[in-house]
């Protein structure tokens, strides 16, 4: 199929991949989820499990993730360990305790908080999903009301999408990505990824840089962002999908020291990568893009620039892609290479390739050498063999001639008949 078993997310139920949210609830969806060493990815599976397999709910959250850290070896022993465990609710919704300010927002999360008929725990849900929408409520009883008409949260998502006036709303904070702890969260954050990968055309999640990867809320980032590259600037057109509510948009601010991941037109924040760099120069801005060479080049080479003409001279005319701009910098006569130190380990993998390149030639090389070798000396065998057996052919007229002179010396007729066949 299309879909490549290693991809981020897949359409299939059947197909195992590394999302705890989409890989199917068999033993090897689980191993896929397992091998990665994520506990919130194994909490995101066994969350699923609960709900989709035992048709229960989780009770304590943290006993939840204390669980994950230290899981089962197989799907067998964890379905057994989850089926006794005092923090899953398995059986009646109504007599299952939830928290409503962490239970996940989805459909299932809602039913559950409906079945315990506290208005109180009602109201609490339906302010998580108006804050969801950027929205702040300002009248309690509309928003009773509205939780009480709703019976699914698809309704209750029809009614907050007109923007009611018992609330007030924010159009640039609506579904807005920002980290959340607990599962709530990241269950939301695995859905915007899941969409967002399924709706684009050119970027495939797969090349998703490392960097940004290691983090559902950093390949969120990076999904998001590009999505909206490719869509002329717009964010996902729903906030729904598959039944709960899911971010949107990247989030407006990201953590000290964490990985650039959110793809802009900044050329000074915009990650190093192709989607990154295209972002810059969509702008056909000459000082954007130099901007970003210049930091790529300071980042990726340590390289200082000696020629600003030069540097001007190539952001004017862009190169089409990062790799062909990565193959340019490196003949570049306006660069110092090397010059500022330090740098990633980009001109060290550069300088490793390059030497992977030559060792493989010399590898081809010393083959070809050793498969001469052995035709030389087949050749040279067959020939000894051919000349042996040519000169054992010319030997025997003559060993014929000297028996039968010795036999018959009288019969010198028989003697030159064979004398003259020996001579041909």
């Amino acid at each position: 199929r299309a879909t490549s078993d290693s991809t981020l997310v897949s359409t299939s139920p059947c197909i195992v991949t590394k999302d705890p949210s989409t890989t199917p609830l068999t033993d090897e969806g689980f191993q896929a989820v397992l091998r990665q060493k994520d506990a919130l990815k194994v909490a995101i599976f066994m969350q699923r499990l609960v709900e989709e397999r035992l048709g229960g709910v989780i009770t304590n959250e943290l006993q939840l993730m204390a669980f994950a850290a230290d899981p089962a070896p197989s799907m067998y022993d964890v379905v057994s360990l989850l089926r006794n465990a005092t923090w899953v609710c398995v059986g009646d919704a109504s007599v299952c305790s939830v928290d409503a300010s962490l239970i996940p927002l989805s459909d299932s999360g809602y039913q559950r908080i409906r079945a315990q008929g506290n208005i109180s725990s009602l109201a609490s849900f339906v302010t998580r999903v108006v804050a969801h929408f950027g929205g702040q409520v300002v009248d309690v009883s509309g928003l009773r009301s509205a939780g009480q008409s709703s019976t699914t949260l698809a309704g209750l998502v029809a009614k907050l999408e007109s923007k009611p006036t018992w609330a007030t709303w924010d159009a640039a904070s609506a579904c807005e990505s920002e980290p959340r702890s607990g599962l709530a969260g990241s269950t939301a954050v695995s859905l915007s990824i899941e969409y967002a990968c399924l709706h684009m055309n050119e970027f495939n999640c797969e090349n998703i840089p490392p960097q940004c990867s290691s983090s559902l809320w950093d390949a969120a980032d990076y999904a998001l962002s590009v999505y909206a590259l490719e869509h002329k600037g717009d964010s996902l057109p729903s906030c729904y999908f598959k039944g709960a509510l899911m971010f949107s948009r990247p989030r407006a601010q990201r953590a000290a020291g964490a990985p650039l991941c959110v793809v802009t037109s900044d050329p000074l924040t915009t990650p190093l990568t192709d989607e990154g760099y295209q972002a810059v120069i969509v702008q056909k801005s000459t000082t954007s893009t130099a901007s970003f060479i210049r930091r790529f080049a300071r980042e990726r080479l340590a390289a200082a620039v000696l020629d600003e003409a030069g540097l001007r001279a190539l952001a004017a005319e862009p190169p089409a892609s990062l790799f062909d701009l990565e193959v340019l910098l490196p003949k570049a006569s306006w660069l110092d290479i090397g010059a500022l130190g330090g740098g990633d380990d980009y001109a060290t993998a550069t300088n490793a390739d390059d030497l992977l390149f030559w060792r493989l030639w010399a590898f081809v090389a010393l083959g070809a050498a050793v498969v001469i070798a052995i035709l030389a000396s087949v050749l040279h065998v067959l020939c000894r063999r051919t000349s042996a057996e040519r000169a054992k052919v010319r030997a025997r007229p003559a060993a014929a001639y000297a028996v039968a002179k010795s036999a018959a010396p009288e019969d010198g007729l028989y003697i030159q008949g064979v004398e003259e066949r020996a001579t041909v």
